[in-house]
């Protein structure tokens, strides 16, 4: 996590593997093994002193992988958001939007009957969002210090 500035916040991952894969089946490859890698990241952003206006920004990258007896090509997302807190920030507005570069595709090949075969699916992850939310009700509520019922126990004891 990284929040060495007022204004930024990220939280980053990192993650590196090694697969090996055998089969005993005839129709497949032996074996397949190798590295794979991913990285994300979470980024939130405040644009104001108030901390009112606020962004968000969201990467992943899955790099080239092996996966069972499947070669997985690179697969990668973005994400961003932003929105802006009203009305001593009980209303907030805000817009999102998810696979921004229409990149998180589903890629791979694979070798049956020595016959290499390639995969590349797209399950449209695209969306606009856009929301509206307003809290009601009081939100200084305070906790009332109650006894316990055996209050007169704890004096005879002391």
């Amino acid at each position: 996590v990284f929040n060495q500035l007022k204004w930024w916040e990220s939280i980053n991952q990192i993650d590196v593997f090694y697969n090996l894969s055998k089969s005993e089946l005839p129709q497949t490859l032996n074996s397949l093994k190798g590295f794979g890698a991913y990285f994300s990241t979470v980024n939130q952003f405040v644009f104001n002193r108030k901390k009112t206006i606020l962004g968000d920004v969201s990467f992943w990258y899955q790099f080239p992988t092996v996966d069972g007896l499947n070669k997985n090509m690179s697969q990668y997302n973005l994400d961003l958001g932003l929105k802006t807190l009203l009305l001593n920030k009980k209303l907030q507005l805000a817009i999102n939007a998810s696979d921004v570069l229409k990149s998180n595709k589903y890629r791979l090949s694979s070798v049956v009957n020595n016959i290499r075969q390639e995969y590349n699916n797209y399950y449209d992850n695209r969306q606009l969002r856009i929301s509206i939310r307003y809290n009601f009700g009081n939100e200084k509520i305070k906790q009332v210090d109650r006894k316990a019922g055996n209050e007169e126990e704890r004096r005879r004891s002391n």
